[in-house]
């Protein structure tokens, strides 16, 4: 048993150090919580102000996730926060609940919270008491608040209605629905600051707009109360009142979000003189192949017209054995309009070939320009700048294909108009 006890006495040893660490831990102050919160009724409920705010998780961690926040929410307004993925949005929210240390800087959050986390949290009971969780009914507010989460007609489908029992974790329930549920239980709080973590992205876009217009925007159910938005959907960014463009733990911009245009000299110069070019070799192109297209029209028609004539009088072709005379006169009519054709196509790759020709050169002086410039902006702005060139370049020489393309198809109607205006050789008695 020597051998077993030893064993036995480092697992000791060491759950022993791990509980002195546990204890040793530095205790949460919920007493400046309750502070916070005790001014829900003064002139400072549902504001959040901080000044040069760094955060992190472990007070003994000197590795912050959130650096430098200074932001300024106040009372009643609606503050966008928008970023990409792991520019720490959800942990700017943590920030404000308290979850995580101080660091350095200032921070107050005044008042009390709702929180509608990105992963709903679901748990097993009733749809009514998850939204409620421990509140007390109020009908008129709680038929109020399932009417803007848009989730009376999923409760009517149910055969018991908001008393159906929901699994652990919301299993019997769509991503949509817990969305909704977890939304709803964040709005029937009466809370002064209302912190949503993306709740929109779950849901269809009708629906989103629908909660967005009833609720959270501002002529909705909590347009008194403060609301802080986490949202990759920027089309509701405009309706706020100051928005927070977040960058690997820090505030890249923030302001309101009016319109917002950049204009670059060094992209007008470029696009001057192409615009012009573009203009300039499509009424080239169109000079001669509208004229080919209008032959391709005319020498089809004759084809058709022998081919339907040949069938109806197939037995008197056979009597009179004229079957090689129809046949080169088949060959005659195709080779005409092959010619046609094939002129009409290759005139058609030959603007192609100079529109990708002009693209292409665009493109090239965008990648010397990045290049040049590497020292100024970063390699993400540099592969966007790029994507965005290549992606423009290709819409605009379609665009341009497709006008040249309508115009040469315009011959047909060309030619309705002036079978239409044929004066009739019947004359009525």
């Amino acid at each position: 048993f020597f051998p077993l006890s030893l064993e036995r006495l480092s697992e000791v040893i060491i759950s022993t150090r791990r509980i002195d660490e546990f204890m040793n831990l530095s205790k949460d102050d919920d007493s400046e919580k309750d502070t916070d919160n005790a001014h829900g009724k003064d002139e400072l409920a549902g504001t959040v102000l901080m000044n040069k705010a760094s955060f992190c998780w472990d007070a003994q961690n000197q590795s912050c996730l959130l650096k430098d926040i200074d932001i300024n929410v106040k009372q009643g307004s609606l503050v966008g926060v928008m970023g990409s993925i792991g520019s720490c949005k959800s942990s700017l929210l943590m920030a404000i609940l308290g979850e995580m240390k101080l660091s350095s800087g200032t921070s107050s959050c005044n008042g009390t919270f709702a929180y509608a986390s990105q992963t709903p949290w679901i748990f097993a009971d009733t749809i009514r008491e998850n939204i409620l969780f421990g509140k007390s009914l109020n009908p008129e507010r709680y038929a109020k608040v399932l009417q803007i989460c848009c989730l009376i007609p999923d409760i009517d489908s149910m055969v018991a209605g908001d008393l159906t029992v929901i699994g652990e974790k919301g299993v019997n329930l769509s991503g949509g629905q817990r969305a909704r549920v977890s939304l709803a239980r964040a709005i029937y709080d009466k809370a002064d600051i209302y912190l949503f973590d993306d709740p929109l992205a779950a849901v269809d876009s009708t629906v989103a707009q629908s909660i967005f217009e009833d609720c959270i925007g501002p002529d909705g159910f909590l347009k008194t109360k403060s609301r802080i938005l986490v949202t990759h959907q920027i089309e509701f960014l405009p309706k706020a009142d100051h928005c927070v463009l977040l960058d690997r733990g820090r505030i890249k911009g923030q302001g309101a979000v009016v319109i917002l245009g950049i204009i670059n000299p060094w992209v007008l110069f470029i696009l001057v003189p192409l615009v012009p070019s573009f203009i300039w070799i499509r009424r080239f192109f169109l000079k001669s192949s509208r004229q080919i297209k209008r032959l391709d029209s005319v020498t089809r028609s004759p084809i058709y017209a022998l081919f339907s004539s040949s069938l109806s009088g197939l037995v008197t072709i056979r009597a009179f054995k004229t079957e090689d005379n129809l046949i080169n006169s088949f060959i005659e009519r195709i080779d005409a309009n092959t010619r046609a054709w094939f002129e009409l196509n290759a005139g058609v790759r030959w603007f192609g070939l100079r529109l990708d020709l002009m693209t292409s050169a665009l493109t090239t002086l965008m990648a010397i320009l990045t290049v040049a410039l590497r020292h100024q902006i970063d390699a993400s702005s540099a592969a966007l700048g790029l994507m965005y060139c290549i992606t423009l370049s290709s819409m605009f020489q379609w665009a341009v294909r497709q006008s040249a393309e309508m115009e040469n198809h315009m011959t047909s109607a060309e030619r309705i108009t002036r079978c239409s205006c044929i004066t009739s050789l019947f004359v009525k008695e």
